[in-house]
């Protein structure tokens, strides 16, 4: 005599093949499935770790870019391209465009639609030819005194701001 099991709350005879057949097949998809799902997280952390990975680079490499020392050189350099900008070109605005944008714009004002079919490369190329002999414009930021003087009248602001221009 042929026992009876419980699967999934119901009663199952062991005699009754197919009902056995049908008991197994349904826990083997399962099976399946649950290993499906398995291996899709498996793949969903991996892609995670490497974009957790990647995200952390991208703060070092933000934070190695705070160094005084590098800021110094980038406000430096971009002081130097805007002044030979507005050397070649002074009615181009500099105001919120990349270093890309203002050599294109630089070399465009001077070469017109000889420069529109060139790539990045070859703009910075005439960029660098145009701007060789470029002496930078004199603005308020570049004439000022680096340290604070203090102004009793209109003559000694003057003699200071001459001082540093020409030291």
């Amino acid at each position: 005599m042929a026992g009876t099991i419980m699967v999934d709350g119901l009663p199952i005879s062991l005699a009754d093949e197919a009902a056995v057949r049908a008991v197994l097949d349904k826990k083997d998809a399962a099976i399946a499935a649950a290993g499906k799902e398995l291996t899709d997280a498996r793949a969903q952390v991996s892609t995670l770790t490497g974009e957790k990975t990647a995200l952390e680079k991208q703060l070092a490499d933000a934070k190695a870019a705070l160094d005084p020392a590098k800021l110094d050189a980038m406000v430096a350099d971009r002081a130097a391209l805007i002044g030979k900008v507005k050397a070649i070109a002074p009615t181009i605005a500099t105001d919120g465009k990349t270093d890309a944008d203002l050599r294109r714009a630089v070399v465009e004002a001077k070469l017109g639609d000889a420069a529109k079919a060139m790539d990045d490369a070859a703009i910075t190329g005439a960029f660098a030819v145009l701007t060789v002999d470029a002496k930078p414009v004199e603005t308020v930021q570049n004439i000022a005194p680096a340290s604070p003087v203090t102004a009793t009248d209109g003559a000694s602001v003057v003699a200071a701001i001459r001082a540093a221009r020409y030291a």
